[in-house]
């Protein structure tokens, strides 16, 4: 990925209106839920090739917590960041319950945050 195109997400945000930033919201939780949806695919050939179900658990564990804290940093780059917390709580919750999801199709034990 070129610098440019790394960069075009925070200039949007930095000159944007709330709704852009609402779209980059509702875009890194759309990537959340694909990135855990391929995870979960993952872990379960993992598991059938001889992993462990709590070894596949810490890794999508932590995906979750990555993206999970990921939508919060939206509003660092946001200017007038003011009055999205609805909208992380949502996304956030969205991610949570795809990686519940996608845990139980995988075949992993449920964790203690699910």
């Amino acid at each position: 990925m070129s610098a440019t195109a790394r960069s075009t997400p925070a200039l949007l945000l930095t000159a944007g209106t709330p709704g852009v930033t609402k779209a980059a919201i509702t875009e890194l939780a759309d990537v959340a839920v694909r990135e855990l949806r391929t995870q979960g695919d993952l872990s379960a050939k993992a598991i059938q090739s001889g992993s462990t179900a709590a070894a596949e658990r810490v890794i999508t564990e932590a995906w979750r917590d990555y993206y999970v804290a990921a939508l919060t940093k939206i509003l660092d780059m946001a200017v007038n960041a003011v009055g999205f917390d609805a909208a992380i709580a949502a996304a956030q919750e969205r991610v949570r319950r795809r990686h519940s999801g996608g845990a139980r199709s995988a075949g992993l034990p449920r964790g203690p945050s699910d």
